[in-house]
């Protein structure tokens, strides 16, 4: 009976361990490639956009995962693939931009910021490009549970000048997975990997000042 206890125990520690790591077993890393992100600092709005081109998922372009899943639904069951993948789009717009958007402005507020993101502030001067590069759905059955884990970078321009970047910083592998260990379904796995991808960003900004570097 302790024997049972104690490994239950240590399962629950690696687990926990595990969950924040991204699928690789590497931890969250936010690394500033270019410039900073000082044009924000005075600014009360800043439009997002969002890219996905060129993404990876797993070991697969996106385009041969998504043909290969729905394949493999197809073969199930006569159009649920077809469904999948229109739910693999769609999830985007319906849950992880909502996500990011949400926890990137909780923590810009949280960090005494004017500053408010969104794919709505269509006015705003300048615009943040939001481009996943990767994404790893990772895995729940139960029994066995991996955590996946979401790459992007973000570019910020102004919106006259889409071809002058002024900041690029890159946060690799925010993970991907709920906390209580329920997160059966990828699209909220995901949705988890952007709010806290979104969370990242935001203390990453008004933590770091905007990215500026100091002599």
């Amino acid at each position: 009976m302790i024997r049972t206890l104690a490994l239950g125990a240590l399962f629950a520690v690696t687990t926990s361990a595990s969950a924040q790591m991204g699928y690789s077993g590497a931890a969250m890393r936010t690394i500033l490639k270019k410039g900073d992100f000082s044009a924000l600092q005075d600014q009360t709005s800043v439009l997002l956009v969002y890219d996905y081109s060129d993404m990876t998922v797993g070991k697969f372009t996106e385009e041969n995962y998504v043909n290969k899943k729905r394949d493999e639904y197809n073969k199930k069951e006569s159009g649920r693939g077809d469904t999948w993948a229109g739910k693999w789009v769609g999830a985007r717009t319906e849950l992880y931009e909502p996500k990011f958007e949400e926890l990137l402005n909780d923590r810009l507020a949280s960090g005494k910021s004017a500053l408010k993101a969104g794919k709505d502030k269509t006015d705003a001067k300048y615009v943040i490009k939001v481009h996943t590069t990767e994404t790893e759905p990772g895995y729940n059955v139960g029994v066995s549970r991996v955590p996946g884990y979401i790459t992007a970078v973000m570019t910020l321009y102004e919106a006259s000048a889409p071809d002058n970047v002024l900041g690029e910083v890159e946060i690799e592998r925010a993970p991907a997975q709920g906390a209580m260990g329920f997160d059966f379904d990828a699209g909220g796995r995901i949705a988890e990997g952007y709010a806290k991808m979104g969370k990242e960003f935001g203390t990453w900004l008004t933590k770091k000042d905007w990215g500026r570097k100091h002599k």
